[in-house]
């Protein structure tokens, strides 16, 4: 979730897990609406810090102020486990600013 909703899993992630840079390749609102925020599927290219990339797929409530960072080709910063590429953490701001 965004930074106001961040599970205590997620914070976990963000904590403990692998920093890393990613790439929207794609984004599609559900229509659903979480604590007044829109829900989106979104795809991610994730470059790891070895260079090396995946895809990264997650649903995710995006505030209004997040919303421009979920069209493709905007770049997000992503963390993740070491053991587990498929339970990233996207945050949704312009992370390369702060």
């Amino acid at each position: 979730m965004t930074s106001g909703q961040i599970t205590a899993q997620e914070a976990s992630i963000r904590s403990d897990g692998v920093q890393a840079s990613g790439v929207v390749l794609a984004s599609r609102p559900t229509g659903q609406i979480a604590d007044g925020m829109a829900v989106i599927d979104l795809q991610v290219q994730v470059t790891r810090p070895d260079g090396t990339t995946f895809q990264a797929e997650k649903t995710q409530a995006a505030a209004q102020e997040e919303v421009p960072f979920t069209v493709p080709g905007s770049v997000v910063r992503v963390f993740y486990p070491p053991y587990d590429e498929r339970d990233v953490v996207f945050e949704l701001y312009a992370w390369f600013n702060g």
